[in-house]
């Protein structure tokens, strides 16, 4: 789906009892999904765990935004997919 589609997408509104991703979701995705890139890149070696885990979150806190769009793209994978139980 192109991103110009993700904001838009019916998934995000809630039309007719349709299930929606609020802004907390995208945001918790893009700060999970930078965390995994983070530590799966190796950045902060030599650090100990919990240095290089410190560091890590003060990267998400900063870079989150930066992942808003490829948060999005997975959520609506996983609602498509039927992987995310809406109340």
């Amino acid at each position: 789906m192109p991103k110009d589609e993700v904001l838009t997408h019916p998934l995000f509104l809630n039309f007719g009892g349709m299930a929606s991703l609020g802004p907390e979701q995208i945001e918790a995705e893009a700060r999970a999904i930078l965390w995994r890139r983070i530590e799966r890149l190796g950045w902060f070696p030599g650090l100990s765990e919990e240095e290089r885990a410190e560091r890590i979150a003060q990267d998400v806190e900063l870079y989150w935004p930066t992942m808003v769009h490829e948060a999005a793209h997975s959520l609506l994978d996983k609602l498509e997919d039927g992987g995310i139980i809406q109340p």
